[in-house]
């Protein structure tokens, strides 16, 4: 598990496409890019306003769990 402070946009994307590679993929029966790693994301953007001392905060959480696609026909 890491956690990352970003200065602005551009590093979040990067890092974020960078942590792609680590994830394993296998092709099953069903999905032929079958997710094998637990994946989760944590992202808290602040948002800081010039002229006031305000700041909002929004948490978005992407989950992806690996799967075995087993479908019962």
């Amino acid at each position: 598990m890491n956690e990352v402070i970003f200065e602005n946009k551009m590093e979040m994307i990067n890092t974020l496409n960078k942590s792609l590679e680590y994830r394993i993929f296998r092709e099953t029966k069903h999905n032929k890019h079958s997710s094998r790693s637990h994946t989760i994301y944590n992202i808290i953007l602040l948002q800081k306003y010039k002229n006031k001392n305000d700041i909002i905060m929004t948490k978005l959480r992407i989950v992806d769990l690996a799967g075995s696609e087993k479908f019962n026909n």
